[in-house]
Order: structure tokens, then sequence, then C-alpha cells
């Protein structure tokens, strides 16, 4: 359960406050129906706390910030090249914009020019984007990371290249 909260420790309260109303479900119960959900739905009360900070956070980000914050969360991890096809953004920019969400602690840096969410941001961003770019402009981002992720191969000349982990599918 740990992991599906990343730790946060919001995420965690609401995940308590979830079990403490639920005196029927065992640890495992409530782990396996938030496995299959994919971690805390944003529909129950409870989750409150957690959106709510991370809308402050959001609050305090510039529109092309946000914007980034929202639309890379499509993603399941991701290079600052497969940012600036989601951003449709020059790299340099692209760097710029995505490591200021790391200094917000919005995005997390693999190191080697990866970056990824913790599940319950990753999780809020993606329905925001969802909610606020809307499905038009999530598919279209999809479609842009699809066909770059495509020309990989072609584009470095090897058949050894290990394609990006790709766009999950909308929860």
């Amino acid at each position: 359960m740990l992991a599906l909260s990343s730790g946060l420790p919001q995420a965690i309260q609401a995940m308590a406050s979830r079990l403490q109303s639920r005196p029927g479900w065992s640890l495992a119960t409530a782990y396996e129906r938030m496995r299959l959900r994919g971690g805390l739905e944003r529909r129950h009360g409870e989750c409150g706390p957690v959106d709510s900070a991370y809308e402050v956070a959001m609050a305090e980000l510039l529109p092309e910030q946000a914007r980034a914050f929202r639309l890379l969360a499509l993603l399941d991890d991701f290079t600052l090249c497969t940012a600036s096809v989601v951003l449709e953004m020059p790299d340099r920019e692209t760097e710029a914009l995505v490591e200021s969400l790391v200094d917000a602690h919005l995005v997390e840096s693999r190191g080697d020019d990866r970056y990824y969410y913790l599940h319950p941001l990753r999780e809020f961003a993606r329905m925001r984007a969802w909610a606020l770019e809307g499905e038009g402009a999530c598919q279209a981002v999809l479609s842009r990371v699809n066909a770059h992720l495509t020309q990989l191969p072609v584009l470095a000349g090897a058949s050894g290249v290990s394609r990006p982990v790709g766009p999950e599918s909308r929860r």
C-alpha cells in the first residue's frame, strides 16, 4: 500500500481513512481494490486533502509549467526528447521547464535524462490533463509520442535501440 501512495503522507492518510471507514475490509482487501484501480480514486472524499495540496502547488506554477505538469503525466516516464515532442518546444526550453518541475518537487529525475512522477502526483496530473486540456489535446499528445517512439530505431540507425516507456491508456 505504501508503494501505491509513493510514501506521501497525505496519500497514506487518505488510504487509512478509507480503510477505517470500512471495518469489514482487511488490509489485503483494501490493497487489492486500490491496486486494481491504480491507486487512490479521486472521487472519494478522503482524497480531498491530497488533491488540495496538489491544487495549491499547481496554483503556484506559471501557466506553461502547469500545462507541462499535466501533459507530461500522460506518460509513465519520459526523456527530455520525448518531453519536447509532448510540449512541442525546442529542447533547451523543454529542459528548463522540466527542471523547474523537478525543482518544485512535482517531477522526479532518474538521472540520464529520464524523468517520472510519483504515482499519486501522476494520477492527479493525468486527471487534470484530461479535464482541462480536453480529450482532443490529450489524444494529439499521445499520437505525437507514438509517432516519435516509432521513429526512434529508424533515427538511430541501429537495431539495438530500446524503446522508452510509452503512454498509458486513460484511467
